[in-house]
């Protein structure tokens, strides 16, 4: 059964898993994947392999942070352009460049321009579960910002 408890849906997985945070929710319910365009990069992402990706509604324990986990899913656009910044960045980016990465997602675009030697990255996106890939944000040494809110000025 599907519950909203504020700004989160909570969605039922199993009977004995429970998640005291996103970061552990994460590691739970995300499987470390190379199977992609770039399979130079580790990825914690929602796989047909993860009991989330096919929960069912009859299932018993909540796990909270997974309204909409776009940022879990490696897009098909996503993938070509950090193919294209691992093959072709040197020609564009270097030790002394600044890259934003807008709309990061799982963050692999901002993810590849560092692993090129880009120098300062910067990823940013609206949902707020992009954040929280702080391992895999942290580990290849990209700052990530939450985006302005506007209305709080």
């Amino acid at each position: 059964m599907l519950q909203r408890l504020g700004r989160w849906l909570f969605c039922r997985t199993s009977r004995r898993s429970s998640c005291n945070s996103i970061e552990e929710a994460i590691e739970r319910h995300t499987r470390i994947s190379r199977e992609h365009l770039t399979p130079e990069i580790s990825l914690h992402l929602l796989t047909p392999d993860c009991p989330l990706y096919t929960v069912s509604l009859e299932d018993t324990e909540p796990v909270k942070y997974f309204e909409e986990p776009f940022w879990s899913i490696y897009w098909p656009g996503g993938q070509a352009v950090a193919r294209y910044i691992l093959d072709e960045g040197r020609s564009f980016l270097g030790g002394d460049s600044r890259l934003l990465d807008i709309g990061a997602g799982c963050g692999a675009a901002a993810i590849a321009a560092r692993m090129i030697g880009a120098g300062d990255v910067l990823a940013n996106d609206i949902d707020e579960g992009t954040s929280h890939y702080s391992n895999q944000f942290s580990a290849n040494r990209v700052r990530f910002t939450a985006p302005v809110d506007p209305t709080h000025g």
